[in-house]
């Protein structure tokens, strides 16, 4: 199995999330895993309006610059096609006729059959707009409210989805 780990928390050691992917990943691996790890805080720029615009253009009628702005998304959605699970990135994914496209019925996902494991909030509906459907929430909210009650809902949550 290959899996996309994507992290955007620029707290690195003492990350609530990065240590509930680590056993999501540790559960997950069966002597086959291939991870893949993303780190945004180090990689990935903001969303402009210029790389937008390139996202719009037609390839065939794309200036360099355009082109150059769009490799490391080209990239990204590379490695989300191939992955077998997904974690969250998405504003470089959100392409029109890439992940998904536009029909007279309205959106239509194009990464279809994949399964996502979200350890953030608020992610179903846009993984469902790019056609992830089979998705996986460990909630790890109110951390400040007492970190000892959230850590465990999340590690049960993160077991429910083995049982």
């Amino acid at each position: 199995m290959k899996i996309l780990e994507i992290n955007s928390s620029v707290i690195t050691d003492t990350s609530v999330t990065r240590a509930h992917i680590e056993k999501l990943i540790a559960r997950l691996d069966e002597g086959n895993l291939t991870v893949v790890d993303r780190d945004l805080t180090k990689s990935i720029a903001h969303v402009s309006q210029e790389l937008v615009g390139s996202f719009f253009t037609p390839p065939a009628d794309r200036r360099e610059a355009q082109k150059d702005l769009i490799k490391l998304s080209d990239v990204l959605r590379a490695k989300a096609r191939d992955a077998d699970a997904m974690k969250a990135y998405f504003d470089q994914l959100a392409r029109v006729g890439v992940p998904f496209k536009y029909t007279d019925q309205g959106p239509v996902g194009l990464l279809e059959n994949k399964k996502a494991y979200v350890v953030v909030a608020h992610l179903k509906t846009f993984l469902g707009f790019l056609g992830i459907t089979d998705v996986h929430f460990v909630d790890a909210t109110g951390l400040m409210m007492g970190q000892e009650a959230v850590l465990s809902r999340a590690s049960q949550q993160l077991e429910g989805f083995f049982a």
